[in-house]
């Protein structure tokens, strides 16, 4: 797990490996390049974000939706109460089952 440190004015991102241990600097360094990687694929999450439920994420989704024009809030809002919280709204959004996901998309299912 990697974190952020402030020591002496100065940030350094530390990483620990699954035992806990501090890695190897150059383990860190691999891991921070990883990181980066994703932020800039837009893949990276939250790890804080990701203990969300999608129930709930969907409530804050919806609240920004709001700039909206109101016939696509509505479509936004019949779509995730049809088709996406049935299945996975009891899902953490760290745990969804892109798998499932994939299959529920091919499927098409109404």
């Amino acid at each position: 797990m990697g974190f952020i440190e402030r020591r002496n004015g100065r940030y350094r991102a530390r990483y620990r490996d699954p035992l806990g241990r501090l890695s190897r600097k150059l383990d860190a360094e691999r891991f921070l390049r990883e990181v980066q990687v994703d932020i800039e694929r837009g893949r990276w999450l939250d790890p804080s974000g990701a203990q969300l439920t999608l129930q709930s994420w969907s409530g804050e989704f919806l609240s920004l939706a709001r700039r909206l024009s109101p016939t696509t809030q509505q479509t936004y809002l019949r779509d995730l109460d049809k088709y996406v919280l049935p299945r996975f709204g009891a899902y953490r959004i760290g745990r969804l089952p892109t798998d499932e996901i994939e299959k529920e998309v091919v499927d098409g299912r109404d």
